[in-house]
């Protein structure tokens, strides 16, 4: 897993200038939760995505947040020698909510393998990768 820095924070080197799609609504506090990142198949963020904190967002996800009228995320895949920017990100999360899933961007429930095929994740992998996170948070 490789993932975007920002630009006025110390840690990785940001993919270029971090651009928002058209309907992030800036609120003020100068802070948008927005993440890029590289996987090396789907497994993977599905596990980092539904295990740990994240989960336990999750279940309080009613409570917390108002249910945004976009697709929270986009995903697709790359070159193994490509780099995403943040303009690519915002294009393909942009036409994942004007036009649905397709091999150009997707979600988990409606995937793509890199083929172009349409495919389902392997639950059993992510099962594996939520088991190796915990093992390795423990020492």
């Amino acid at each position: 897993m490789a993932r975007s820095g920002y630009d006025d924070e110390p840690g990785p080197d940001s993919w270029g200038e971090q651009v928002f799609p058209r309907f992030y609504v800036e609120r003020g506090d100068g802070w948008s939760p927005s993440t890029l990142s590289l996987w090396k198949d789907l497994a993977s963020p599905m596990a980092f995505s539904y295990a740990g904190i994240h989960a336990e967002a999750l279940r309080h996800g009613r409570e917390w947040f108002l249910k945004p009228a976009w697709p929270p995320y986009a995903l697709w895949w790359v070159e193994w020698d490509h780099t995403p920017t943040w303009t690519e990100a915002v294009k393909r999360h942009e036409f994942l909510y004007d036009h649905n899933a397709s091999p150009f961007a997707f979600d988990f429930k409606t995937a793509f393998d890199e083929e172009d095929r349409p495919t389902t994740i392997d639950r059993d992998a992510v099962k594996r990768n939520i088991r190796l996170n915990e093992e390795r948070q423990r020492g």
